[in-house]
């Protein structure tokens, strides 16, 4: 506010007085009004000034809430609002609350799932992937660690936990860089339930002895799993030195490999199962081991096995070494062996479609591989359908089976370029009575059947006559005894009466002699085109021979005849029936 002072008017008072006295308070006047110009304007411009700082201050204390209504010049509000709602409609008050948000989320749902290598980084001085991928593990207790792709440099043995399972990307290698004795394993004394390792590749880098061992496993999956260049075994399952046996292991699609222009090293072994039972392997693919697979365990089921060697891997001297009881092996395949396609050692195992080939390469050695060599103990065993081929004549297999084969039955076996084959065999029937369907190999002359009726020596026999092919049943003494009908390979046997070493009947019959009246005896037999006789026993001896026979037949025009011994007399008729007949008999004393 602007000033005016009062002045001196025209009055007696000195002249000069008046002048100066006005000339000061104009001075004054004009400093004042000066001052206080200066002053609103001051005033003006800290109004001013402050509504910037206040502005300001609101721009500095939501930084976010710009970026939500006026990311860059005002012209991306609307996106930027949009983006606070997430999928479930939330609306969230910034862009860094919707962020953190999601992110909690995604943690939250990956940790659900399993815990990532990818969060578990080496910490320096470490110079291998040995101690992050154990601190993974560790972490993933009663979830699943994960392995992404890539080269990970293995310097200690790894160590999964119990409750602990492992998937891998097909990509994800784990490689040895120093020597081991396993890259990876799971606890000696801990029981690992129901746990997976999935995918991935094991490079022992011939620098460890085993890749994946399974030490103490029950009910344990095991899937696409890759072990290469082991120096004694790709795959271990079971340990000699655990609290119990591990059992229960299902393993598909697993490989041990390696690659061509390696040699095998001497004790290589693709896979050993010891003090592990009850399990499944389907699928299986071992390459480049002198034994392709070691089973020192029972009840397993082996389905698609194929071992093999590259020619520059050296030969694979046995494809399976069965040391346990009660397992079977379904399509299983030994490429190639030096010595045994199978070596059975124990007793109770079955083959079932099993091949065992010699190529025709550098490794194919003619006449000197056994299919499957049986050892003394290895009694009782199947071998059905299995298939036995050399590549050509000078790549042969010097002998389809052998060894102990008293109590092992051999069915449909085929050979190919096989020096010596084995005969169809049964094990030792103890009276065979009923009908029963079965498969003859076509090779079925000779074919043995030892002691069908517990003591005596049975071979077949084999008669063409036309389109049929005949079969019979001759003895030790080479009396034909039982004719059998065959088509297309198939031999129905109805074999009716066999008997034992005292001749007692186990014949289709309403029985021997039964004492009537007095000393009238009588009996009935049926015949068939099985059989051309039939010995009846007297009760007692009649030294003598002071007995009468009297033969009635019914449905049977042939001629009957009977021969009288001490204590017995047999019946013989002379063409087959055309259906099943019967003879009644009589004895007079």
């Amino acid at each position: 506010m602007t000033v005016r002072l009062a002045r001196w008017p025209n009055n007696l008072q000195d002249r000069n007085l008046r002048i100066g006295t006005n000339s000061n308070w104009m001075q004054l006047e004009n400093t004042y009004n000066t001052i206080q110009d200066a002053s609103d304007q001051a005033k003006e411009h800290s109004d001013y000034a402050k509504e910037k700082a206040e502005e300001a201050n609101e721009l500095s204390n939501s930084v976010q809430e710009q970026l939500n209504t006026i990311v860059v010049a005002g012209d991306s509000g609307p996106e930027a609002a949009q983006a606070r709602v997430d999928s479930d409609g939330n609306i969230h008050n910034t862009l860094n609350d919707r962020i953190n948000y999601e992110a909690k989320k995604i943690a939250k749902t990956v940790s659900s799932i399993g815990y990532s290598i990818d969060f578990y980084p080496r910490i320096p001085p470490e110079d291998s992937d040995s101690p992050r991928i154990q601190r993974l593990f560790n972490a993933a207790l009663g979830k699943t660690a994960i392995i992404s792709a890539g080269l990970y440099k293995i310097s200690t043995t790894l160590i999964l936990p119990a409750g602990v399972s492992l998937t891998m990307h097909p990509n994800a290698v784990l490689k040895a860089v120093s020597v081991l004795p396993t890259v990876l394993e799971t606890p000696l004394n801990d029981y690992h339930f129901n746990g997976v390792i999935s995918g991935g590749m094991i490079d022992c880098n011939d620098l460890a002895d085993t890749g994946l061992w399974l030490r103490y496993a029950k009910q344990f999956y095991l899937e696409k799993v890759i072990v290469e260049n082991s120096l004694k075994k790709s795959f271990k399952f079971g340990d000699l030195n655990s609290e119990k046996n591990s059992y229960g292991v299902y393993a598909n699609g697993i490989q041990s490999h390696r690659p061509s222009g390696k040699m095998a090293p001497i004790d290589s072994i693709g896979m050993h199962v010891e003090n592990c039972t009850d399990n499944k392997f389907f699928d299986v693919l071992m390459i480049g081991n002198k034994t392709g697979m070691l089973l020192k365990s029972s009840n397993n089921e082996i389905v698609s096995a194929h071992n093999w060697n590259y020619p520059s891997n050296g030969t694979m001297d046995i494809g399976f070494v069965v040391e346990g009881k009660g397992n079977t092996f379904t399509n299983c395949y030994a490429d190639t062996p030096n010595t045994y396609g199978f070596h059975i050692k124990d007793y109770n195992n079955t083959l079932i479609g099993c091949k065992v080939f010699v190529n025709n390469s550098d490794l194919g050695t003619d006449n000197k591989v056994i299919g499957i060599y049986v050892d003394e103990k290895g009694d009782y065993s199947s071998f059905i359908g299995c298939f036995f081929f050399g590549q050509d004549g000078t790549h042969r297999i010097a002998r389809d089976i052998d060894g102990n084969l008293k109590n092992c039955v051999i069915l449909g076996s085929q050979q190919s370029n096989v020096a010596v084959s084995t005969n169809t065999k049964f094990k030792d029937v103890q009276g065979l009575k009923t009908s029963d369907t079965i498969q003859i190999n076509k090779q079925g002359a000779g074919a043995e059947l030892i002691n069908l009726n517990m003591e005596r020596s049975w071979s077949l026999i084999q008669n063409k006559t036309g389109s049929e092919t005949e079969l019979a049943l001759r003895d030790n003494t080479g009396n034909k005894k039982f004719a059998i009908l065959a088509q297309d390979g198939t031999y129905a046997f109805e074999i009716e009466a066999l008997r034992d070493e005292v001749g007692k009947a186990n014949a289709k019959v309403d029985g021997d002699l039964v004492h009537t009246q007095g000393n009238r005896y009588s009996g009935r037999v049926m015949i068939n085109a099985f059989w051309d006789s039939y010995t009846v026993h007297l009760p007692t001896p009649q030294a003598d021979k002071s007995y009468d026979v009297l033969i009635t037949t019914a449905w049977y025009s042939g001629n009957v005849s009977y021969v009288k011994n001490t204590d017995s007399f047999t019946i013989y008729w002379e063409t087959k029936p055309d259906k099943d007949a019967s003879l009644a008999y009589m004895v007079v004393r």
